[in-house]
This record gives structure tokens, C-alpha cells and sequence, in this order.
């Protein structure tokens, strides 16, 4: 039994020196018991926190050592009472407080992972099931990299890029033209893109060496004065127009000439409609000079339809019922186009020859033989009379001259006045009154004019990432191209396209820096001298065909004016292919100008658009028989077509006038332009004028690049899909419901087709639906035996690698290619009649109006005598139905 001198020697509660006073003696005490009653609850409450059996001299040495130094504190004993409880009861659950941290930890990071794996474009998901997100995921673009990408496009980063893009006008063939390309290329490779220019000489010009307009009854005592606008006027408030304000506006290949006393006749937009209006009240243009307004169709072919008519020239004006004072304040106080504003622009003959005139059909390389300036015009691709673009406020004095010049003469003879006046349908945004058909006989202009046309060279830039994953795919193509070349300062055309494209490529350079590597090559093209007649575009694909386009290009996406107002829609244009992908791409991004998902906004809109012109019934479009055809006919006619369950096209008719035009009218690749347009105008107020610049952006077109934020959201999410996707989300039963409608738009258009188009087009587009619902079903079926193998799913899963398993590689691989085939299939080799350059038998532009595009254009205006045109539509149907059949039997062999 140990003495009391040897129990106080182990508890060590003797003072060091001295003797203990009462508080010290309490607060030893008070000690005691907290660390008897610790240790009794801690036994009693929490097993596992018992303390090992036998003694552990060192852990008590440690604890009668902490309460040592406890005893010696001079406080309160009650406040060291509480103060010890707490932290006791903290360390009494340390566990507890252990797990909970790691699992907040764990909680953080899986709300992390999963922001990253979702799709990461809004919270709009909830009309997806759980199984469709699994497909997404497994074969989209991988939900992580998606996550990444939509978090890139940094407005502040675009209004810097914007100044630098406008800080010089840089019109194609210039030196400034080849620095904006150069600075584009070192962009590029700065966020780690490798890129090159690339070099063409064609046939460009210049602002014309003299230009001169004058009344023809001033004689030669009249100064040169020219009495329509040839130079705009500068804008106080926008400093950037005060440098080319002495700029002359001019139309790029009109041809020189020089014209004396030429009467003056206006025909409205110069469709051939208006000209036959002309012809029913006996006006004649031959010989006059074409006064007409912008609008409706591609200038060039304004110009072709005068030329072809005998006119001597053209005056092109803008009209302020268009897009002027009409519409609404004027720029600098509002977004429409000044009086004095004009719109430069090519007048190249584009439904007929596009690309550079001196190489029609062939890329202008160094050793390949040439055509001069004349010959291009010999062979109707480049005008052969003058034309000149005038103001609002030039095309108002003409008009009140030629209206002044019947007043005169009605005095006396009141119907000469009325004969002249032109139709409702002529009249636009000036006095009603004014808009005369013709002015008197002494109403006539003078007309000089002289351009030079020489080679000069053009600079597209390339830039490549290639596909790193070492299957059968990693060679194809998915191309994004813009132009970079402008009239002037281009600010939102084309560099609405150029901040849409540049945040982009950074956007997947960091994709790279984080370890991402694509599974197919993603191209970047920024274009020059698109302005011209798209050359660096067609020059590019003319060159490159053979040898790499023809084989290797799957798809490609088109930019230009990619933002056109501040309260734009979206809208695309392009084959039916890109349905499901632009779908897809779209799915949880939210429309800045509705705040509504992107995806339901373009639906509706297209939906209701469609609808007004006749959809067709899903029956019609998804098993048509010879059984049933007629039936469905029936329906169409009687108009039980619309309704809710009808198909319509989401995408509009693809024509010409920018980048695609090469890639999908010459080439076959199926291709779509992306656009966020105005609802009730069809481009942006200022186009191709001086006031196309920075502070026209700043102010009317996207101030805070909301809606280009959106757009390069979109345009990454839809590039990730098209060149990452095990399963490329190309849709080639979307065609055949394209086909099946423009089917019964032409029945219903030219009823005397039906015969024929019974016997021809029918059961080709009848077959093709087969095939293609046998392709779709091939896909599917891959799908769910993937998603059925758990190696399979795992290895898609990875976002780094996405390995598709050995065994499935040439299936995929065939997979895919069937529909980079198919649409090449629809090439017809000879071209269209009359224009051989374009070969696309189910779309081209309009031939009379350029922009707008036509359904089936091998048959356009045939009519029933003509079936060797629709065999061979027919034909290139077959072929393609047959391009998908081929690709079945393979993968199921």
C-alpha cells in the first residue's frame, strides 16, 4: 500500500517552492475530477476510444504533465472549468469532426467533377432522361471539356480584339489586309494553334482612277462636281470615319466606260419581275442608265439582269425605306443607315463563276494558265457595263429631277405624269410622289468612269489541330471558317465573325493546355477577299480538292456576319445533316434577348415560319410508300399538314454569297452558316459603309457581346461535338424529311411536275428513306451494345483518351464516313445547266437571286417535257441511298 508521500510524489501536485494556497488547492481538485469524469465517459459512451490494455508510462507521463501546467494558471477555476469542457468535447469527437471536414471536402469536389461533366450551358437539362444523357456523354463531345469550353469567351477579351481588328480599313490586296492576316496568324499561335498563311495571286482592283456623274445638259462649260454622292461624310462623334471620309465608293469589277446622255429608268429591286412591269407599260431600258435599289437579291445579278436587257449602266442605290430614315433614327443618333451612307460591294456575276476570273474552276497557283480581265468578261462572269453605288440622298435628287420633268408637262397633259408613276410595290421610303418609272426626254446623264483590274495577292490563314487519337478518323476534317477581309473597317462585317472565331481558337488552345487531344483534325480558316466573290475560300477548296478535301473534309461551319443587331435571333442555315448537331450544340445555352432556352426560341420561331409555308406530315416524311403516297398527297393538299406533329425544316436552303458556297456547292461537304439576325431586317443598317467601325459596334450592335458570348458557346459545343464524338451526330434521316418536303413544295408550286416527279423523284427518295432508316437503326444498335459492355462504356468515359475498343474501330470509322459519303453522292460532276461550277442537285443559289438559295436547282423551270433533269436528280438520290446501304451491309458483316 503506498504511503501518502509516495501517492503525492506520482500525482506531482506539490508546489515547486513554497506552500499552496487555497485557490490553488481548488483548482487542482477541480482538475481531478474533470479528468475522472472524462475518462469514465469516454470509456462508457465510445468503445473504440478506449485506451489500451496495460499501462503506457509515456502517455501518462505526457498527461500528468499537461495537468501540471494546468494547475499552475491563475484563473478563475468555474472559467478553466468550461473553457476544459469544450475542448474536451472537441477532442471526445475528433472523429467525427474528421469525417465531417473530408466529407464537405468530398462533397465540394463531386459538385465540382459534376459542374465539369455537365454540358455546362444552363440548368435547362430536365428534357433529357437519364438514359439520353448517358448517350450524350458517352458519345458527344465529353461533358468535361464541354464544362470547360463554355466557360472561356471573356467579352473584355473581344472588345480589345475588336479595336485592333478596326483599327485600319484592310480591303483585300492591300498591305493592311496582309498585316490583319498576320496578326490573326499570331493570335493563333500564341493560344497554341500552329498556323500559316496561305497565298494566292488573283485578279483584284482598286477605288476607280476617275469617276465622274454630271447632267447631261450642263455642256462642257460645267464644272465636274459630280451631283451624286462618290465620298461619305464623316461623323463628329465617331473619329474613326474622319480618316476615309475622301474614300470613293465603288463597286469592285464594274467595268470602265464611259456614257453620254443616257435617259434614266428605274426598276425597282431589278428582279426580273420588275423588268416585266417595265415591259407590260412598254419602257424600254436599252440604252438607259438602270437606276435601282438595294434589296432582295445579290447586287452582281442586279447588274446581269440590266446588262442582259441592253441597259448601259447601273446606279444602285439604298433606299431609306429599306434600311434609312424610314425605319428610324439614323446613325450616329440611332442604328439605320445616314442619307448620305453608301454601299460598296462586288458585282461579280456569282450564280455563274465565283472565285477568282483569271482561274475559273482551277486554283491560282503560280504555273497555271490565266485569263485577262476581258476574257472574264467575254465568258459572262464579270460585268461588261459600268456600275456605280449611290446614297439615299443621290437616288432622291435623280427622282426628284425625273419627277420635276413630267410636272412640267402634266400641265398640259395630266395623264403623262400618271403613265410614269411607278407601282406601290416600286415605292420605298422617300415621297410617294417622287418614284417615277422614267424622267422626261431631256432628263439624260453623263457617265465616266475607269477601274484597273491586275494580280494582286491574297492571304488566308490555316490553322491546324491535328487528330491525335491514331484510329481510322484521326485525318478527317472539320473545318470553321470566317473571312477576315473588309469594304473598310469591317467591324460587324466580317469581325462580328472574327471575335466569334478568335475566342474560339483560344478557347481550344486551352483545351490542349489541359490535356484534351481531338479525335478527328479541327481546321481553322480565316479567308481573304471573300468581299471580292468568296476567292480565298474557293481558290483554297479548288486547289485542295483532290488531294485532301475530296477524301478528308467532313464538315464544315461557316461565320460571317455573325451578329447583326443588339437584339438578334439566332439562325442557321446548311444541310438537314447538321440538324441533330446544331440540337444538340444549343441544348442549355439561354437566348440573351428572351431569356428563354436558345433551343425552344429557334424551334418555335422556325416552327411558325415553316407553317405559314406548309409542313409536312411526319407520315409523309418518315415511311412514305407507294401505298400510301398518294394518300399523304391528298393530305397536304387539304391542308391537314399543319399541325403539331408536322415536320419542318429547322434549317434554311443554303445559298450563296459567303465561305460554304466552295465547300458544299462545288465539293459536296456538308456545310452550315451560323447567324444572330435581325427579325424584321435581313442585314445590319450600315453595311459596307464607313460606318461599319468600332463605335457603330459599341453602340447599336452588341454593346456588352452578350449574344457573341452565346454564339462562340454554341460554335464550341457544336465543333467539340463534330470532331470529338465517338459517333459523329450527323442525321441522315433529317434529309429525307427534306427531301420529302421541298418534294411537296414543288407539287403543290407547279402541279403540272406531278407525273413526273411521281415516276421519278418518289421512288428514288423512297428508297432513300429506307436506307437510311436501316443506317440509323445500325447506329443505334452500336450504341446500345456499347452502352451494354462495361469496357466499352469505361473506355469512352475517359476524357483524356476515349479509346474506342479495337474491335469496333472500322465499324465506327464506317459509321462515320457514310455521312461525309453521302452527302459527296449528291454531286452531280457536269454541274448544273448553264452554270457547271455548282454540282449540288438538292440545293444552289437562286439563278436570279444569289443570296436566297433553290430546292432541287438541276429542275428549276424545267418543266414536264424535261425528265431527263429529274432522272438525274433522281439518279444522285439513288446513289446516295446506295452510299448508306453500302455502309450497312459492311457493319453488319
Amino acid at each position: 500500500m503506498p504511503t501518502e508521500d509516495s501517492l503525492d510524489d506520482h500525482l506531482e501536485l506539490r508546489p515547486p517552492s513554497g506552500t499552496m494556497d487555497d485557490e490553488e488547492v481548488i483548482e487542482d481538485f477541480v482538475l481531478d475530477v474533470e479528468a475522472t469524469e472524462r475518462e469514465e465517459r469516454v470509456n462508457d459512451r465510445i468503445p473504440f476510444f478506449r485506451p489500451r490494455d496495460g499501462p503506457d508510462e509515456d502517455a501518462d507521463a505526457a498527461t500528468d504533465q499537461r495537468l501540471k501546467q494546468r494547475s499552475r494558471q491563475r484563473v478563475n477555476p468555474f472559467q478553466e472549468s468550461l473553457k476544459s469542457r469544450m475542448i474536451w468535447w472537441f477532442r471526445d469527437h475528433w472523429r467525427i469532426w474528421f469525417y465531417a471536414i473530408l466529407g464537405a471536402i468530398s462533397l465540394s469536389l463531386l459538385l465540382y467533377l459534376l459542374s465539369n461533366w455537365s454540358f455546362g450551358r444552363g440548368a435547362h437539362q430536365s428534357d433529357l432522361s437519364s438514359a439520353q444523357l448517358s448517350r450524350l456523354m458517352l458519345f458527344g463531345g465529353h461533358p468535361y471539356w464541354h464544362g470547360l469550353l463554355q466557360r472561356q469567351p471573356d467579352p473584355k477579351r473581344m472588345k480589345l480584339l475588336l479595336h485592333q481588328l478596326t483599327a485600319e480599313p484592310h480591303m483585300s490586296g492591300t498591305l493592311a489586309s496582309q498585316r490583319i492576316a498576320t496578326m490573326i496568324r499570331d493570335e493563333w499561335r500564341a493560344a497554341g494553334i500552329p498556323a500559316e498563311l496561305e497565298s494566292f495571286q488573283v485578279l483584284l482592283g482598286s477605288e476607280p482612277s476617275r469617276l465622274v456623274v454630271r447632267w447631261s445638259d450642263t455642256g462642257s462649260r460645267a464644272s465636274e462636281t459630280p451631283i451624286v454622292d462618290l465620298t461619305e461624310p464623316s461623323i463628329g462623334s465617331d473619329p474613326a470615319t474622319r480618316e476615309v471620309s475622301n474614300a470613293t465608293t465603288f463597286h469592285g469589277y464594274s467595268a470602265s466606260g464611259t456614257i453620254r446622255q443616257a435617259p434614266i429608268v428605274y426598276v425597282n429591286y431589278g428582279r426580273p419581275e420588275d423588268y416585266a412591269e417595265l415591259a407590260r407599260r412598254q419602257i424600254n431600258v436599252t440604252g438607259r442608265i438602270v437606276l435601282v435599289r438595294y434589296g432582295n437579291m445579290f447586287r452582281g445579278l442586279k447588274v446581269l439582269h440590266a446588262q442582259t436587257r441592253g441597259a448601259a449602266a447601273v446606279f444602285i442605290y439604298s433606299d431609306p425605306g429599306d434600311d434609312g430614315a424610314s425605319r428610324g433614327r439614323t446613325y450616329p443618333d440611332g442604328p439605320w443607315r445616314p442619307a448620305r451612307a453608301v454601299q460598296r460591294g462586288s458585282v461579280q456575276f456569282n450564280t455563274v463563276c465565283v472565285g477568282d476570273p483569271s482561274t475559273p474552276g482551277y486554283g491560282s497557283t503560280e504555273s497555271v494558265p490565266r485569263r485577262s480581265y476581258e476574257e472574264a468578261v467575254q465568258h459572262s462572269c464579270l460585268p461588261s457595263i459600268p456600275s456605280v453605288p449611290i446614297s439615299a440622298a443621290s437616288a432622291e435628287r435623280l427622282f426628284r429631277r425625273m419627277h420635276s420633268s413630267w410636272q412640267k408637262r402634266s400641265d398640259d397633259n395630266e395623264s403623262l405624269l400618271t403613265s410614269v408613276t411607278a407601282p406601290t410595290a416600286f415605292r420605298g421610303g422617300f415621297d410617294p410622289s417622287l418614284y417615277v418609272l422614267r424622267g422626261a426626254d431631256d432628263v439624260l446623264l453623263d457617265l465616266e468612269v475607269v477601274h484597273n483590274y491586275t494580280l494582286k495577292p491574297i492571304y488566308n490563314v490555316i490553322g491546324v489541330i491535328p487528330g491525335a487519337h491514331g484510329d481510322l478518323e484521326s485525318d478527317r476534317e472539320i473545318v470553321f471558317g470566317n473571312h477576315h477581309d473588309a469594304w473598310v473597317f469591317g467591324a460587324v462585317d466580317p469581325h462580328t465573325g472574327t471575335l466569334v472565331q478568335m475566342e474560339t481558337v483560344r478557347a481550344f488552345g486551352e483545351l490542349l493546355r489541359q490535356g484534351w487531344r481531338p479525335r478527328r483534325t479541327l481546321v481553322f480558316a480565316s479567308w481573304d477577299a471573300e468581299e471580292w466573290g468568296t476567292i480565298g475560300s474557293v481558290e483554297h477548296v479548288e486547289t485542295n480538292l483532290e488531294s485532301r478535301i475530296r477524301g478528308r473534309t467532313l464538315a464544315y461551319l461557316n461565320a460571317d456576319v455573325i451578329v447583326s443587331g443588339a437584339t438578334a435571333r439566332i439562325e442557321l442555315a446548311g444541310s438537314p445533316l447538321f440538324t441533330q448537331a446544331a440540337e444538340q450544340a444549343m441544348r442549355g445555352l439561354i437566348d440573351p434577348i428572351t431569356a428563354t432556352p436558345l433551343l425552344e426560341d429557334w424551334k418555335a420561331r422556325r416552327r411558325n415560319a415553316s407553317r405559314v409555308a406548309g409542313a409536312v406530315p411526319r407520315a409523309a416524311v418518315r415511311s412514305p410508300t407507294n401505298d400510301n403516297i398518294q394518300d399523304l398527297e391528298k393530305e397536304a393538299r387539304q391542308g391537314e399538314h399543319l399541325t403539331a406533329t408536322a415536320w419542318v425544316p429547322l434549317l434554311h436552303l443554303l445559298g450563296g454569297g459567303s465561305d460554304h458556297t466552295a465547300y458544299l456547292h462545288h465539293a459536296g461537304v456538308s456545310s452550315l452558316d451560323i447567324g444572330f439576325d435581325e427579325l424584321d431586317h435581313s442585314s445590319y443598317p450600315v453595311y459596307h459603309s464607313i460606318y461599319d467601325d468600332e463605335a457603330y459596334f459599341l453602340r447599336f450592335t452588341d454593346p456588352d457581346f452578350r449574344l457573341h458570348r452565346v454564339a462562340t458557346q454554341f460554335v464550341g459545343a457544336l465543333l467539340l461535338d463534330l470532331v470529338d464524338a465517338p459517333l459523329v451526330p450527323l442525321n441522315a434521316t433529317e434529309y429525307v424529311h427534306w427531301f420529302q418536303y421541298h418534294l411537296r413544295q414543288l407539287e403543290a408550286t407547279r402541279p403540272d411536275l406531278l407525273s413526273v416527279v411521281q415516276r421519278t423523284l418518289q421512288p428514288a427518295i423512297t428508297e432513300l428513306a429506307s436506307a437510311a432508316a436501316k443506317l440509323a437503326t445500325s447506329r443505334n444498335t452500336y450504341v446500345e451494345q456499347c452502352l451494354a459492355r462495361s469496357d466499352c462504356a469505361a473506355s469512352l468515359a475517359n476524357r483524356y483518351s476515349r479509346r474506342i475498343l479495337d474491335r469496333d474501330i472500322q465499324k465506327v470509322a464506317r459509321l462515320n464516313q457514310v455521312l461525309m459519303e453521302f452527302e459527296r453522292a449528291l454531286i452531280h460532276v457536269d454541274g448544273i445547266p448553264g452554270r457547271s461550277w455548282y454540282r449540288h442537285v438538292a440545293v444552289a443559289p437562286h439563278p436570279d437571286m444569289g443570296y436566297s438559295a433553290v430546292a432541287f436547282p438541276y429542275i428549276h423551270g424545267a418543266s414536264s417535257s424535261d425528265e431527263q433533269r429529274f432522272q438525274v436528280t433522281a439518279a444522285a438520290i439513288q446513289r446516295a441511298a446506295r452510299v448508306l446501304m453500302d455502309a450497312v451491309s459492311t457493319t453488319e458483316s
